[in-house]
């Protein structure tokens, strides 16, 4: 008994599903008016990836958005984009990117110390200087892009322009320097 009532139960379903596909046509592309939202997560695939396997140079090529500069490895390549389209026809889309991306670095190295070794020059002692670079981007993106094709498989060119700004900071701290005017 329970075999015949699940089986009528599916077949129910399904005629009720082969019922709706014919009433309404199922539509695979975008029309006009609609939108889309998206946004890259190259950064927390990295974040996490790296997190489980000791290292820190671990990284995907850029999944979606337009790159700042050709190099992937560059320091001001956007690590977040943000991705809009709409579509103004139904085979004409306005698109947008914005990227955004920064890095900071601390390196210390010990080195000797300078005030020390002129009283003792058999000193050992050893002071920390600091290096620290600050890198920012900036990338913003506006194009219109067609499509050609009604089925499911379409193609697509388009253009657009893309405006981007890249800044890089580096500040020094010499324990040394800073020992000298201590002295003094």
């Amino acid at each position: 008994m329970k075999k015949i009532i699940l089986i009528s139960i599916v077949c129910v379903f399904g005629f009720m599903g082969i019922q709706a596909e014919e009433a309404a046509p199922r539509q695979f592309t975008p029309s006009q008016g609609d939108f889309a939202i998206g946004f890259d997560v190259t950064p927390i695939f990295s974040f996490i990836g790296n997190m489980f396997n000791g290292t820190e140079n671990n990284t995907f090529s850029p999944l979606a958005g337009r790159p700042l500069l050709s190099t992937p490895g560059s320091t001001t390549f956007p690590t977040a984009t943000i991705m809009g389209r709409y579509m103004w026809r139904d085979n004409v889309a306005l698109i947008a990117n914005i990227g955004l991306g920064g890095s900071s670095v601390r390196n210390r190295a010990y080195v000797q110390d300078d005030h020390a070794f002129m009283f003792d020059p058999l000193s050992q002692d050893r002071l920390i200087d600091v290096m620290r670079v600050r890198n920012s981007a900036f990338s913003l993106m506006l194009g219109a892009e067609r499509r050609v094709g009604e089925n499911r498989i379409q193609g697509i060119f388009g253009g657009g322009l893309l405006f981007a700004s890249a800044r890089s900071h580096t500040a020094f701290e010499w324990s040394n320097l800073q020992n000298l005017r201590a002295f003094h």
